[in-house]
């Protein structure tokens, strides 16, 4: 693919990505990462990314596999090309409920193994008032996604999320 000339407006929104993902925790590569693949509108190479945003390759690699594994991105073939082409996934933001649902799940199965093992009584209170949190949080974000999907008007690929727990 051929590199992009980003104006300073691309570039400052782009920029801000990496300024909101690392006020998160995560890599500011990864959100401008983000950002490139969201105003691009076509799948771009690591090569790309590198020269596009003035990144290094293995802080690129990086952060695209990291994309990759929270369904920011997704990995796509371009005819002709033996390289790997990223993009931003289409249900990126669902994906991201998902993985919040299933982190806030574990966290409720660590807090129930804490419970066990206590040392002092009145740290039961604390971690069942936490373990209810999360079990409230997972519940809101799937009637959310159920929420969305039926906006959408696909009623019936998450219908059943309600059920599970």
């Amino acid at each position: 693919m051929k590199n992009i000339i980003l104006n300073d407006e691309q570039k400052v929104l782009i920029e801000d990505f990496g300024t909101y993902i690392e006020s998160t925790g995560g890599a500011r590569s990864l959100g401008k990462i983000w950002g490139y693949l969201l105003i691009s509108g076509a799948p771009k190479s690591l090569d790309d990314m590198v020269n596009d945003l003035q990144i290094s390759k293995g802080m690129a690699s990086l952060s695209v596999r990291q994309g990759v594994q929270i369904s920011l991105f997704r990995k796509v073939g371009i005819p002709g090309s033996k390289r790997d082409f990223y993009q931003l996934h289409s249900d990126a933001w669902t994906s991201t409920l998902h993985t919040s649902i299933a982190q806030g799940a574990m966290m409720a199965k660590y807090l129930r193994r804490a419970k066990n093992l206590v040392l002092e009584e009145q740290a039961v209170s604390t971690i069942d008032e936490s373990i209810e949190f999360f079990e409230f949080v997972i519940q809101q974000t799937k009637q959310i996604l159920v929420q969305w999907e039926e906006r959408k008007g696909d009623k019936t690929k998450y219908g059943d999320i309600l059920c599970q727990k």
